[in-house]
């Protein structure tokens, strides 16, 4: 353990804490500026905030170690989010902004019905808690037990589970006092650590690996031709996990769903001070994404010719090649190895954040609302809202241990909850906007359905006796459950009789006149 290290660790951290503190301070006790931050953000804290809660568990700390085994395929993840990004900032919101909704939910209700809205609801909240919080929790105390203290997680668990309730404890102090106010700006900082400790990883990997030119001449090698893909084929590659048409389902389904559809994007969206300030947030984000893209991709490009020992488990491979890269041998490498570390820690923590301030509002806004009644004062609102989200983050942490029993590690369980849910969600969303026909109960029934097909799709991929080739990709199984959903949609809308009483709002139908970027005021 290094002084040094969990120094660079803690200043940061308290930097996180003390601006998103700062921030809300005085600007908590009215609902909307605990639930949206009293839509006042300027541009450049909805990009950070945006890009940074973007960087989930699985896009860096793990996508890094999927980096190491998979080469160049794996940023192929993260440039998937650009489409879905442009399909938020284009296509969804300036009906969600200009209309002053709460969220994505609030939406389904007044596109389709208010039992679409309470199954969003219903669907959401489990999954932000099991697949988005405990992954994150988990992933956060991996980091801070394993990369800062050396401390295996099978080393010792009471560590393990000692930081795991830190990083609980810390997004507890800063996040359910201020809201999304301070979740945005702590999420902005963290972004900024998690750029400078980035770099610092992929700049010290391509450096000890020879350099840029040497490093893409090696991975160049016949042996290696497929680290330089975009994808994985079948054939000549360690494992089918990432084939062309599997990245190009995360594109449709599963990466539309993370970055256009969940309430966590939508949320820090829906704050800014104007819809010009949220484009061009998500203008800043999206070409941070491009950034994102190649801190994952060259630290394991450079460790997949130049750090073998990297290869192995994805949830291992980020730690080996940390150690490779960094070591602790002199006093740049230390503090090189405390950025990095603090870099993972603020993805995690942004995560985290992102999923108490989402989880918050559903409970609060979407759906206490219509069953406790809507004369409630606004201070209710906002104890209702701290509560939640403490008690989300409670249940995420105490859920944490059951990540263990999943044999096949924490980015395939993401990967896997993520094909089940994002699917179904990202086609009731796109067809909203896009087919004025499609009604509430054709809605329902493909949200009901399109789960059920996923869920069927993973018993059948994890249990069956003799598995077809193309069913053991997870993300081929998403774009299945997707093509399945928007089937059900179709029929449904053609076959199933309108409920009379829905009240259809023809201002949602997507228009070209959405596409401008509004005039500063």
């Amino acid at each position: 353990m290094s002084i040094i290290l969990l120094a660079v660790v803690g200043l940061c951290t308290i930097l996180w804490v003390a601006v998103g503190l700062a921030a809300s301070w005085q600007r908590q006790h009215i609902s909307e500026d605990y639930f949206l931050a009293g839509r006042t953000l300027p541009w450049y804290a909805v990009g950070l905030s945006v890009a940074g809660t973007g960087c989930r568990l699985e896009v860096w700390v793990l996508m890094v170690g999927l980096a190491c085994v998979y080469g160049l395929a794996a940023a192929s993840l993260a440039w998937g989010t650009l489409l879905a990004l442009g399909v938020l900032g284009w296509g969804f919101l300036p009906y969600l902004y200009r209309k002053k909704l709460s969220g994505p939910a609030e939406y389904l209700e007044r596109r389709y019905s208010p039992a679409t809205r309470s199954l969003f609801v219903l669907l959401m909240l489990p999954a932000l808690v099991l697949g988005v919080l405990a992954p994150a929790l988990y992933m956060g105390g991996w980091v801070l037990s394993t990369l800062g203290l050396g401390y295996g997680v099978g080393q010792s668990p009471w560590i393990f589970a000692a930081c795991v309730a830190a990083v609980a404890l810390v997004a507890a102090v800063s996040c359910a006092y201020g809201g999304l106010m301070a979740g945005v700006w702590a999420g902005a900082v963290g972004m900024i650590v998690f750029l400078v400790g980035g770099s610092v990883l992929a700049a010290a990997a391509v450096h000890n690996a020879g350099g840029l030119t040497e490093m893409l001449q090696a991975n160049s090698a016949p042996r290696l031709a497929w680290s330089l893909g975009t994808h994985l084929p079948d054939a000549g590659s360690p494992q089918p996990t990432l084939p062309w048409t599997g990245v190009l389902a995360f594109v449709l389904f599963v990466g539309m769903w993370q970055a256009a559809v969940s309430p966590i994007m939508v949320q820090r969206c829906l704050g800014a001070g104007s819809e010009r300030d949220a484009k061009l947030g998500i203008l800043l984000a999206g070409l941070l994404q491009l950034v994102l893209a190649a801190l994952i991709a060259l630290p394991g490009l450079a460790a997949v010719v130049h750090w073998p020992s990297a290869a192995g488990p994805v949830d291992q491979a980020a730690r080996n090649l940390i150690d490779g890269v960094l070591g602790r041998q002199s006093l740049l490498g230390t503090l090189g190895q405390g950025l990095v570390v603090a870099a993972a820690l603020a993805a995690v923590m942004s995560t985290v954040t992102g999923a108490m301030t989402a989880v918050s509002c559903l409970w609060t806004m979407d759906l206490c609302q219509d069953l406790l009644g809507r004369n409630v004062s606004e201070a209710e609102l906002v104890g209702r809202g701290r509560r939640s989200s403490l008690a989300a983050l409670v249940l995420g942490a105490a859920m944490v241990p059951g990540l263990f029993l999943w044999e096949k590690g924490l980015l395939d369980f993401v990967f896997e909850l993520s094909a089940v849910i994002g699917p179904p969600l990202a086609v009731v969303f796109l067809v909203a906007f896009f087919w004025p026909r499609a009604h509430g109960r054709a809605a329902v029934t493909t949200l009901v359905v399109g789960v059920l097909a996923g869920l069927v799709l993973w018993v059948a991929a994890d249990l069956g006796e003799e598995v077809p080739a193309w069913l053991v990709p997870v993300l081929h199984r998403a774009g299945l459950c997707g093509a399945a959903s928007l089937v059900v949609l179709v029929l449904g809308t053609l076959a199933i009789p309108q409920n009379p009483r829905e009240l259809y709002d023809p201002d949602a139908t997507w228009s070209l006149a959405w596409i401008g970027l509004p005039r500063r005021r």
